[in-house]
């Protein structure tokens, strides 16, 4: 994808390290928000591509989806990185996308535990 967007710079944009914060019909188009480097952008084109990794390190957001589908992971350690928070999930969810599967949450509970912080929420894969 990055070799794609290097390619095309004027048909393919590839923000990575950025949160998506809302999707709107522009038209014939759509409009996107993004914050990235600590900017908001808008960003407006025929089409958008969603790739937004899943929701499992989702437990303190205030619409957790975790929380909302699987409760009892709330207080379950993971693999997962603070990045997995479910934004692109909620925002198809808002723009009315139907939601299939929640319940199948990946945690990847298998994690080493630091001696230095036992209770730390997200553990270091232990595959």
């Amino acid at each position: 994808l990055g070799r794609a967007a290097r390619e095309r710079p004027g048909q393919l944009r590839l923000l990575t390290r950025a949160r998506w914060t809302g999707l709107a019909r522009d038209g014939a188009g759509w409009r996107a928000s993004v914050r990235a480097n600590a900017s908001e952008l808008v960003l407006e084109a025929p089409s958008f591509v969603i790739a937004s990794g899943g929701f499992g390190h989702d437990a303190q957001e205030l619409e957790s989806l975790l929380l909302k589908h699987r409760p009892d992971l709330e207080d379950f350690p993971t693999t997962l990185g603070p990045q997995t928070t479910g934004d692109g999930v909620k925002i198809a969810r808002d723009l009315g996308a139907r939601l299939v599967d929640m319940d199948r949450v990946q945690l990847h509970p298998t994690g080493f535990v630091d001696p230095a912080r036992p209770s730390e929420h997200t553990k270091t894969l232990a595959a």
